[in-house]
């Protein structure tokens, strides 16, 4: 995985297309990462623009699962 400059994540592609077929613990490893990932950015979020954009933020998220 990697952090682009434009804050999106990019998976390696072979990663990405068998993440179903990987052992469970694999998969939870890679879950956990992303989870992360996405922590840190909403924070960035709210460091930078404040906690009304932040709330904007979560509600997004939980809309699209």
């Amino acid at each position: 995985m990697a952090l682009l400059s434009d804050g999106r994540v990019s998976a390696d592609t072979a990663v990405s297309h068998n993440a179903g077929r990987l052992p469970g613990e694999l998969t939870r490893a890679l879950l956990r990462g992303y989870e992360e990932i996405l922590v840190s950015e909403v924070l960035a979020v709210k460091k930078a623009l404040g906690p009304q954009h932040e709330t904007d933020l979560v509600k997004a998220l939980e809309k699209i699962g």
